[in-house]
């Protein structure tokens, strides 16, 4: 009762707090009691007053804030800065690609042994720099919205040369370019009025302040702009795009697929590749029966994929036994690798990603492999199908040489790439196209 009448309910709140904490701490002596919380008596915090549901004032993060207004708003240290500039680069980075698959790039910084810089790490910096600023601005409207009728905002300005000057990147930087502003000496009076904005520089103490504030503070707040989104920091680029419509090719066989499903083609072109790399990497080729399992895992009716999983199986062994295939995989021997997924930075804000069917070193050069599972439609020869597929594909494969080139930089070898055509057992080298 003495409590409550001098210290009101907060003295309380304190009191019945305390009393928890020493219960919690009982040691079982005295000595052992005060010693635990002597230790831990650093990370007690006094709790909150009671009466403060009451209050009219509330103080929140701009989280906690979302979704509420409130009559008067008031946004402190405007000149906060998003993140501080010439943080170093950590040793690794990671990014999720743009795009329905969503999938993660990650990066490694500066190589310690040859000093040469990681271009992707710089791309993915920046990605990380600029994901950081945006959320920034996304943070600062939240906030600014949540007054109905008045926004006060508050921020600190520094003295360089004698002049002033406010922190760029940041809240206060942004007012700045929308009025437009120039800063007086040091010193002088500053006020700035415009149709959305008050601005005072050093403003006296409130007992000097005068008492009549500007009428037009009392205006309501505007509605605000159309906000345009914005452009994306990263563009991702895919080889298998390059050059052609993603419409099906109208030259392939033409099975559809079942409503809702993939077609029997697609699911016969998955599993050949399945097993190419399975055969590239152990050199072991899968059962009949796991064929069979793999088409209707895919989506193939039982009795669909009873009828083809012979010749599929049939396809990836003899592709595999090709003079090109073996031979290449013979002489490359530790220097292979099967759907090798690469990405290679085109500029500061871009870059190429894609997956590479079969690359190899053969000691002298690397070779480039994708392999083409279609067949020709009903009627088309296969010379006529083959000319097809190259100027269909040409564009994909010299993507495929930029992605490879941009891998062994440090090691410039001459680079051969073209298709295989594991349905008709054929090598289809492409030329390098020249700008």
């Amino acid at each position: 009762r003495r409590t409550a009448a001098l210290y009101g309910m907060a003295g309380v709140a304190n009191c019945v707090r305390f009393c928890g904490i020493l219960n919690d701490l009982d040691e079982g002596t005295p000595q052992g009691t005060l010693d635990r919380f002597e230790r831990l008596s650093g990370s007690f915090y006094e709790p909150a007053d009671p009466t403060a549901a009451r209050s009219p004032v509330q103080m929140m993060t701009v989280h906690r804030a979302k979704g509420l207004e409130f009559d008067v708003v008031i946004l402190p240290f405007m000149d906060w800065k998003p993140f501080v500039s010439g943080a170093p680069i950590p040793p690794y980075l990671t990014a999720r690609m743009p795009g329905k698959n969503q999938e993660h790039l990650v990066a490694t910084a500066k190589d310690r042994r040859d000093s040469h810089d990681n271009p992707l790490c710089g791309i993915l910096w920046r990605l990380d720099r600029n994901r950081r600023w945006g959320e920034a601005k996304r943070l600062f409207y939240v906030a600014a919205t949540r007054a109905r009728s008045r926004l006060i905002m508050t921020g600190v300005m520094k003295i360089n040369n004698d002049c002033l000057s406010h922190e760029r990147q940041s809240p206060l930087d942004w007012i700045v370019d929308h009025e437009n502003l120039n800063w007086p000496a040091p010193g002088e009076p500053f006020v700035h009025r415009s149709g959305n904005f008050f601005i005072k520089i050093n403003p006296h103490p409130p007992e000097t302040q005068a008492t009549e504030e500007p009428a037009h503070l009392h205006h309501p707040i505007p509605e605000p702009r159309t906000i345009e989104p914005e452009m994306s920091t990263l563009s991702v680029r895919s080889p298998s795009m390059e050059g052609s419509e993603p419409e099906r090719d109208p030259n392939l066989s033409d099975r559809v697929a079942p409503s809702g499903g993939r077609s029997p083609d697609a699911i016969r072109g998955t599993v050949i590749h399945r097993l190419l790399k399975r055969g590239i990497e152990s050199g072991r080729i899968a059962s009949m029966e796991a064929v069979r399992r793999a088409l209707v895992w895919e989506g193939l009716q039982p009795d669909e994929a009873s009828r083809m999983a012979p010749g599929i199986l049939k396809e990836a062994i003899d592709t595999l036994a090709s003079p090109i295939i073996s031979g290449l995989l013979e002489k490359a021997r530790g220097r292979v690798r099967a759907e090798w997924r690469l990405e290679c930075p085109m500029s500061a804000t871009s870059l190429i990603s894609g997956s590479i069917d079969l690359a190899a070193f053969d000691g002298t050069s690397w070779w480039i492999i994708d392999f083409k599972t279609g067949e020709p439609a009903f009627g088309m020869d296969a010379e006529q199908f083959i000319s097809s597929a190259l100027e269909r594909y040409v564009y994909q494969i010299n993507s495929y040489r930029e992605l490879v080139r941009g891998f062994t930089k440090a090691e410039p070898t001459p680079i051969r790439a073209g298709i295989y055509f594991t349905a008709l057992g054929r090598w289809l080298e492409i030329e390098e196209l020249h700008e």
